[in-house]
């Protein structure tokens, strides 16, 4: 309806002189889009609005019994499980299907974890909604850059930035290779601009280990001189990334620590096993890693006031499509979101389940690739999507 009226009304502005012609087309064709901006949100809401209500046997209230305890952890689980089945019929097409998974033990923390796992995987079906709406899924406004033109890119949108997510699969080491090359060039564009890396996996000084008896009463208040630089000979080549970590300190870029290794035994402890990937592993580091960048970005901006701040984590802390995620903690910041995987585009990122693993975006690849998001809501579709950037190395590098 609206088409056939937008198309009656042109017809009739032929009437008018020229340049009332182009001013009252103009009108129309924002009219036009306003009508058609309107139907996409009536659809979504109608989308969203069909999804199934937070069930009340989340933990609202405190448990009595551990009687009650099971029946609520058996019953969460049902429901979380049938929300994932309904919605995605292969579960292994789950972003971060690990963190989304629920539990059947009878534990606390498999409440926790299937309450999170539910408003999480509601969070992602509401943005899975939104791409869908859009024009061919939004494909027409994923750009690419191939070779050496890529890197090229990256680090000039990235000196653009204040805050830079790296976010990569563990134990890609090609794609170690490429960050390389990305902090040279990124050093080489900004000679006189401080680059500072915070890392995973590189721990603060042992402190307050006080009150460090259960997760759930452990909490430590970070200081900026808690958090200090890592020198060359305190980087361990054996370690995780560690080429990556010296190569950044040789080449002049400040090094910093994220990990709390009073929390990270507590985890490892607390949490059953492969816990550590359960979103209430990563949103417990992630609010510790944030307290910690707090800190030191405020001490480093007094005296260097334009420093770029670059984050090294797994993608399960980076992604904009991730429960509680870090950059999430960052929202008053300039910040952009990077995925750099090896051979093909990650699939923890919200295009998986909505272009399907079939689609060539999934392809391997055999040149390094640079995609990103283009027009006037590119930062919108980055959040919706779960990166802004996303490099993809292959596996025979030059």
């Amino acid at each position: 309806m609206i088409k056939k009226l937008f198309l009656l009304l042109c017809c009739l502005s032929l009437t008018l002189p020229l340049a009332a012609q182009k001013q009252w087309y103009s009108v129309l064709k924002a009219w036009r889009s306003r009508g058609f901006q309107r139907q996409v949100d009536k659809v979504l809401r109608q989308q969203n609005q069909a999804l199934p209500r937070r069930p009340s046997s989340f933990p609202k209230r405190a448990v009595s019994s551990v009687k009650e305890l099971e029946e609520r952890v058996a019953e969460t689980y049902q429901q979380v499980k049938h929300l994932q089945q309904e919605h995605f019929p292969d579960l292994n097409e789950i972003p971060f299907e690990t963190l989304q998974k629920p539990l059947q033990k009878t534990e606390l923390f498999s409440l926790q974890q299937n309450e999170a796992a539910w408003v999480a995987t509601q969070s992602m079906l509401r943005k899975i909604n939104w791409l869908r709406a859009l024009p061919k899924q939004g494909k027409n406004l994923l750009k690419k850059v191939r070779g050496e033109a890529a890197l090229e890119r990256l680090a000039q949108e990235a000196s653009r930035e204040k805050l830079v997510f790296l976010g990569e699969k563990h134990f890609c080491y090609n794609a170690h290779l490429v960050l390389l090359k990305f902090l040279d060039l990124l050093k080489q564009q900004n000679p006189n601009r401080r680059i500072v890396l915070f890392s995973e996996f590189l721990f603060l000084p042992e402190e307050g280990t006080k009150n460090a008896s259960s997760l759930a009463s452990y909490y430590r208040r970070v200081q900026a001189g808690q958090v200090p630089k890592l020198t060359r000979s305190e980087i361990s080549m054996m370690q995780y990334a560690g080429l990556l970590f010296h190569h950044a300190v040789r080449s002049g870029i400040d090094v910093y620590p994220l990990e709390d290794p009073v929390q990270y035994r507590l985890l490892e402890k607390e949490l059953p096993k492969d816990g550590d990937l359960m979103n209430r592993a990563i949103r417990a580091r992630n609010k510790t890693w944030a307290r910690v960048m707090r800190a030191k970005m405020a001490e480093i901006r007094q005296t260097n006031p334009d420093a770029l701040f670059v984050v090294f984590a797994g993608m399960g802390h980076t992604s904009w499509a991730a429960s509680g995620s870090l950059p999430k903690f960052f929202a008053d910041e300039k910040s952009i979101v990077l995925e750099v995987s090896e051979e093909m585009p990650s699939r923890h990122n919200l295009l998986y389940p909505v272009w399907g693993k079939t689609d060539p975006f999934f392809a391997p690849h055999e040149e390094l690739t640079l995609y990103f998001w283009t027009g006037k809501n590119a930062r919108q579709l980055g959040r919706q999507a779960g990166f802004d950037y996303a490099l993809v190395a292959p596996l025979i590098l030059e």
